[in-house]
């Protein structure tokens, strides 16, 4: 959160030079944008087990992709590359349905601070669930 405020700050005045007084509206939408809002609207339309079991699946499947077949296949060869790669795409998807580059920051912030702990933890542990443990818990903080 401390990096993403910092982010946010710090880019705030180039990105108002750049839009002007819109500027409002598009910090309003960081809070209502991305997977925020989706896992929310989840929690909106479906039970509140059956939400958090499709959002649990959403986060296991990347959790899969990103620490357990990226850092998987590429420790081997270096686990800083492994880190290194697997933080970067996981950052990079963090941008994807997002309006605009600035209204990414706190999740692409968020990416770049968990992506290196869970391949950290994925190498050290083997074990993906501690990972979408930890990952459900940040988000029931976020969301609630």
């Amino acid at each position: 959160m401390l990096l993403s405020s910092l982010a946010l700050a710090l880019f705030r005045p180039w990105r108002e030079r750049q839009i002007g007084p819109d500027i409002v509206n598009e910090l309003r939408t960081i809070g209502r944008a991305g997977w925020v809002r989706a896992y929310r609207q989840t929690l909106q339309i479906w039970p509140a087990p059956v939400g958090w079991a499709i959002i649990a699946l959403a986060l296991l499947g990347e959790e899969l992709l990103f620490r357990g077949l990226a850092v998987r296949l590429l420790a081997p060869e270096s686990f800083p590359l492994a880190l290194v790669t697997s933080t970067l795409f996981f950052v990079a998807v963090q941008a994807q349905g997002m309006p605009s580059w600035f209204s990414a920051l706190p999740a692409m912030c968020g990416a770049l601070v968990i992506g290196p702990i869970n391949a950290w933890l994925f190498v050290t542990v083997s074990n993906i669930l501690p990972l979408v443990i930890a990952r459900l818990t940040f988000l029931i903080v976020m969301i609630l």
